[in-house]
């Protein structure tokens, strides 16, 4: 049997951020790098991921190997050195601006999937941009 019923919602709950789009981009994931997204947004200065974005792996015998990925879709077995069989640590980050090195890489490659609402800081706070689905070329077809 499925019940229904009604809570008031409290102002500072964390966990009823409001992200109505302000902004729509008719461009999929596939289409928007870091940069061009942040280009498009008045005052944009960085992406806000609500996931963890693989941006590389560090061995304290190796060194960095740069990676781009969302790391819940990362193999558990990347985190062994591929030179010297150590276990490496993820690098990771949420948050994305115009320098980083993750900024030219596209939504798709860090893991956005289309028709997503995204969070961009501004100068004046906080803007929800929805972005397109998936576009397809006629050779795709």
């Amino acid at each position: 049997s499925l019940s229904s019923f009604t809570l008031q919602a409290q102002e500072d709950c964390l966990a009823h951020d409001d992200y109505s789009p302000e902004i729509f981009l008719d461009s999929s994931p596939e289409e928007l790098t870091v940069t061009e997204l942040l280009n498009k947004i008045p005052g944009a200065i960085s992406l806000q991921l609500d996931f963890d974005v693989l941006q590389g792996w560090y061995c304290q015998n190796c060194g960095e190997e740069f990676s781009a990925a969302r790391l819940s879709q990362t193999s558990a077995a990347l985190a062994q050195c591929p030179k010297c069989k150590a276990q490496r640590s993820p690098q990771l980050t949420h948050e994305i601006s115009r320098a980083d090195r993750l900024a030219n890489f596209s939504l798709h490659a860090l893991g956005v999937p289309a028709r997503s609402i995204l969070r961009v800081r501004t100068g004046s706070g906080q803007c929800c941009v929805e972005i397109a689905g998936t576009h397809f070329s006629r050779s795709s077809q």
